[in-house]
């Protein structure tokens, strides 16, 4: 399915913040984060834009449906993407189909408070994922969770863990 220049418009946007929050949806970039949305939770799902050989051999059939599917050529891929070399594959995920309410606040729980580096953000939650916390909690300050490089630098924590955004 060909996808429109206004729509490759419209996906580059939501690598802004107020965008995301505007249309409550936000981007996962490549390769293995794609795959790892379609093994953990491809419910949250979309749409998914990917080159022909990519989905000719990752794409599980049923796991997402083919109305929503988009072969894309590698400029088009490059158009909508926020990295300087765009990767094999490209998500667009709903905000709310992610985790964002602690289960169990009784346990141990971390509040990140004012962590602005996207990276370290990403960083905590992929330690928080890997000691199998419960959740975090993100004060004001923090960097805003669906940021890209917080998505990338989670390896595909930001699928288990909840964060909870919350202004102490």
């Amino acid at each position: 399915m060909a996808v429109s220049k206004n729509r490759i418009k419209w996906l580059k946007s939501l690598h802004i913040k107020k965008y995301r929050q505007k249309y409550n949806n936000f981007i996962v970039e490549g390769d293995k984060m794609v795959r790892e949305v379609l093994d953990q939770n491809p419910a949250a799902m979309l749409e998914l834009y990917a080159l022909e050989p990519w989905l000719s051999t990752n794409l599980p059939k049923g796991k997402v449906p083919a109305d929503r599917i988009f072969d894309v050529s590698l400029t088009e891929l490059g158009q909508m993407s926020g990295q300087n070399t765009p990767n094999q594959a490209l998500a667009l995920l709903d905000c709310d189909a992610l985790p964002n309410v602690i289960p169990d606040k009784n346990g141990l729980v971390l509040y990140l408070d004012q962590i602005q580096d996207p990276g370290n953000m990403g960083a905590i939650l992929r330690i928080a994922d890997w000691f199998g916390l419960p959740g975090v909690i993100a004060g004001p300050g923090s960097a805003d969770r669906f940021n890209a490089k917080v998505i990338q630098s989670t390896m595909g924590a930001f699928l288990r863990v909840p964060v909870e955004e919350i202004d102490l």
